[in-house]
């Protein structure tokens, strides 16, 4: 995990640090893990135990999820996330990820473009988490994202 990395480690911080602040300060272990662990993590993305990481850590759902998220509109367009992102909604995601000035409040997502992200978000953490934890993941990732494009306005 080196392509887009710093994007995913700094959206994942700013999720993890607005929805699930008590997992913050085991972050940068659980953040390590993720990106040196071997590939691919399609159902195993908690650290096992031993790892000086709490085995029930939420981290690498959160990391998994922004990573996906990151690949599908930073990089080649990952197969099953075109049927849920449009390519207007991947090319402001983008933007977003990348901090470019260009994306202003008003071209941010539309209403239609953030269920879009939360339906694809909300479904790959439904594998992991509970559907209530599912639900406010995929609301976190927005909220970050958002406020990432509001802090370079």
């Amino acid at each position: 995990m080196t392509a887009h990395w710093t994007e995913v480690r700094e959206v994942g911080e700013s999720v993890v640090r607005t929805a699930y602040p008590a997992e913050l300060e085991d972050f940068d272990a659980a953040a390590e893990w993720f990106r040196t662990a071997p590939r691919p993590l399609a159902h195993g993305v908690r650290p096992p135990v031993g790892m000086g990481v709490e085995f029930a850590s939420v981290v690498p759902v959160v990391l998994s999820a922004v990573s996906l998220l990151a690949t599908a509109v930073l990089g080649s367009v990952v197969e099953d996330t075109a049927k849920y992102l449009t390519s207007t909604t991947r090319e402001k995601l983008a933007a977003a990820f990348r901090r470019r000035p260009a994306v202003a409040a008003p071209d941010w997502l539309t209403p239609e473009q953030e269920r879009e992200v939360f339906r694809l978000i909300r479904e790959r953490a439904a594998d992991r988490l509970p559907e209530d934890e599912a639900h406010r993941l995929a609301e976190a990732v927005i909220g970050a994202l958002r406020l990432r494009v509001a802090d370079e306005t």
